[in-house]
């Protein structure tokens, strides 16, 4: 998993977690 697609999916974990 690049670092790239981890801070993706961070993105995406805190917006799904508002």
């Amino acid at each position: 998993m690049s670092l790239t697609y981890s801070l993706f999916f961070f993105f995406f974990f805190q917006l799904h977690h508002s």
